[in-house]
């Protein structure tokens, strides 16, 4: 049983600490005076709620990340707005959702020094680099994802952290590749493996590397490049085993705003097209399903019944497209909300793991040739009868 002097050891009071008032997004807190107390949360807990902002963040259009992070706001506005949309629902949700905040700039700041990916969110949060860099962590841990097929998110699921989170050494070179300038590829990717196992030498003992090593030490470099002006003498740094040397040799894409857009693959191919499928299909059973519901319309006038038919296609087309996108990105929370469903039940959260399942399971089954033709005429393929089940 926790005492109250073990209590209080993981407490502190915010209006007398200085660890919370040196990150911006604290000036947001309406709370904050009226002594909010924070605690010291799990790291899987801190770490879940960072990757999820992340994968926020690399969903953002071109101009919806301008409008967020160059135009208006910044990191801090957008985290408070993330937590804000989580939390904010029924009685009392404003306290609880600014004490979560408090609770997690806290608990980021006491796991910095243990931490690599904490360390790294925290400078984000104090927002002391450009917001190049948002772009470049965001497209960063896409890229991971991509190559290893893997996803942080799932495996914080069955792990407190995310040091078990393994990369194979050759499938580094092209995470790097996509990120660095097209004209020094080469000559830059090399320089870049050869600081990385100048950094954790046990690569070539095991040829892997982690998911926090590669991003915080990938971003590392890429803020020493970014920060060096070229006619600093930092840049061309005579001493050859000086690391500033080495980075010189790292060049990474100069324009940011034009590479999110234009360079990196967020999804799987076989993926998007799984999804345009589910697209199509849903359109077409969208107009079978109407027909079945309006047999014995009430509707009095053929122009009446036009009218509601073609309301109704197209309301349904465009929620269960919406819908079966959210099962593709594994997005409980927009599932959740295209279904007006502010506070989930128990039902509601076994129907999402009961549809997750079949998803993945529908995804695997459409490549698997010999179970596609095991399919007796008349029985739907998996990707019909999911559509069919979210209709």
């Amino acid at each position: 049983m926790m005492t109250s002097s073990s209590l209080q050891s993981t407490l502190v009071d915010m209006n007398k600490s200085e660890v919370l008032h040196k990150y911006p997004l604290t000036r947001q807190l309406k709370m904050a005076h009226l002594g909010l107390r924070p605690k010291l949360i799990p790291k899987q807990t801190v770490l879940r709620f960072s990757e999820e902002i992340y994968e926020e963040i690399g969903k953002l259009t071109k101009r919806q990340f301008q409008l967020n992070f160059r135009d208006e706001h910044g990191f801090s506005t957008f985290v408070h707005k993330y937590f804000k949309d989580k939390l904010e629902s029924g009685k009392g949700a404003l306290k609880k959702s600014e004490q979560v905040i408090t609770n997690f700039i806290y608990s980021v700041d006491n796991y910095k020094e243990e931490c690599l990916l904490c360390l790294l969110f925290a400078q984000l949060l104090a927002e002391i680099f450009s917001s190049d860099l948002l772009i470049f962590v965001s497209e960063l841990r896409m890229m991971i994802q991509s190559e290893t097929r893997k996803s942080t998110t799932r495996y914080l699921q069955k792990n407190s952290d995310l040091d078990g989170f393994n990369i194979q050494y050759n499938k580094v070179r092209n995470i790097i590749g996509v990120f660095l300038a097209k004209g020094s590829m080469g000559h830059s990717v090399d320089s870049f493996m050869e600081l990385l196992i100048q950094k954790y030498p046990t690569i070539n003992i095991d040829f892997t590397v982690t998911y926090p090593q590669l991003l915080h030490y990938t971003t590392e470099v890429f803020i020493h490049k970014r920060q060096i002006p070229k006619n600093s003498p930092l840049y061309e740094i005579a001493a050859p085993n000086h690391p500033s040397a080495l980075h010189s040799k790292v060049n990474f894409v100069d324009d940011y705003d034009a590479f999110k857009t234009q360079n990196m693959i967020t999804q799987d191919e076989s993926m998007t097209d799984i999804l345009e499928d589910c697209k199509f299909k849903l359109s077409s059973l969208s107009h079978t399903f109407v027909d079945l519901i309006m047999e014995d319309s009430s509707c009095r006038t053929y122009n009446a019944a036009v009218k509601l038919k073609t309301v109704l296609i197209n309301n349904l087309k465009r929620k269960s497209i919406d819908l079966v996108t959210a099962l593709a990105n594994e997005d409980k929370q927009g599932w959740l909300k295209l279904l007006l469903i502010e506070t989930p039940c128990l039902e509601d959260v076994t129907e999402w793991d009961k549809l997750l399942k079949e998803w993945r399971l529908a995804s695997s089954r459409v490549t698997d040739e010999a179970f596609l033709e095991s399919i007796q005429p008349g029985e739907d393929d998996p990707i019909t009868a999911l559509c069919k089940r979210i209709l």
